[in-house]
């Protein structure tokens, strides 16, 4: 699966072969593809794409238009026949209005054929930052339990007032080495913690990046949480049982052995799927990790099976 981050290239890599990188499908990324054996890659709008535009108007055509666009290149088999079945797509989102953001979901999945969506954390407006827990996004959040299909959560980078006030003095933690786990987190445990999954017990949420950091630490949350309770927090289970019912991480690009038996521990390797995060990072980074699970035993055939491509199968309903 691919999702992208808007960061600071890998070393070696310019600006300019990231973008190429980035735009490119049909030729150094399908033969990339087939040198490091993947079959199969789900494609969205570069980070914080239509959550980075504050106007709602602006917003909302943005994001027809890049569907319709993604579309138009992923199912172009007429003039690259070598393309056919090797991509999908999560649909790009305004979700300024949920309403409007329901609407453009249902189109982009029966009309279009996309996987499901993706949002780049919170949807930024003029005046504030807006976060999917609320009430007010219920209209979308029963749509994607129709549709019965999932919403990838990914990164973004902060607004200004954000990211001067944490980072200014430490702007080396901007991007994935702290601020993109530590908000998004807090989106994730705020659908947690304001009941969203009680509400809609089957949706079906993706995070990426190793859970955004999350699974590490359940102990922690949910006996901290359980606190919260009297204190008027509407979330009826714990983080821990989401993770097993309405949660999904892939490890985009954390390619640590330990880290992944920690989680398979915490959360079930069921709940876990292999990704790569390209061109952020590079398919043979993702093809060495796989060697070494396979190598270290970390998985038998079977789980190595699961991990890579059966759980991502059913999940994205790639054989219907």
């Amino acid at each position: 699966m691919h999702t992208a981050v808007l960061s600071v290239p890998e070393a070696g890599l310019t600006v300019a072969e990231l973008n190429s990188d980035l735009f490119d499908i049909y030729d150094q990324r399908l033969t990339r593809m087939d040198e490091n054996g993947v079959d199969f890659m789900a494609l969205s709008c570069s980070s914080p794409c239509i959550q980075g535009i504050s106007d709602p108007a602006t917003a909302e055509s943005m994001a027809i238009s890049l569907n319709n666009q993604l579309a138009a290149q992923i199912y172009n088999d007429s003039s690259h026949p070598n393309i056919t079945g090797r991509f999908g797509a999560f649909a790009a989102l305004s979700m300024h209005n949920a309403s409007a953001a329901a609407v453009e979901l249902r189109r982009a999945i029966q009309e279009l054929g996309f996987l499901g969506a993706l949002v780049n954390d919170y949807q930024q407006t003029n005046d504030t930052l807006l976060f999917f827990y609320q009430p007010e996004y219920d209209v979308f959040w029963d749509t994607v339990t129709e549709l019965d299909v999932p919403v990838y959560f990914h990164p973004r980078n902060n607004v200004a007032p954000i990211s001067t006030l944490f980072y200014t003095q430490v702007p080396w933690l901007k991007g994935p080495a702290q601020e993109f786990s530590a908000t998004l987190s807090t989106h994730v445990l705020g659908l947690c913690t304001n009941g969203v999954f009680d509400r809609f017990p089957t949706l079906k949420v993706i995070v990426g990046h190793m859970g955004e950091r999350i699974p590490s630490d359940l102990d922690r949350i949910d006996k901290s949480l359980a606190e919260q309770k009297s204190n008027g927090m509407p979330m009826l289970l714990n983080v821990s049982t989401y993770f097993h019912t309405n949660i999904w991480e892939t490890c985009s690009g954390s390619f640590n052995p330990s880290l992944l038996e920690f989680h398979r521990k915490e959360i079930g390797l069921e709940r876990m799927m292999y990704s790569i995060d390209y061109p952020f990072v590079q398919m043979e980074d993702g093809k060495a990790f796989l060697d070494e699970l396979e190598e270290g035993r970390v998985l038998t055939r079977e789980e190595m099976r699961q991990f890579t491509r059966e759980t991502a199968i059913g999940l994205l309903k790639l054989n219907e």
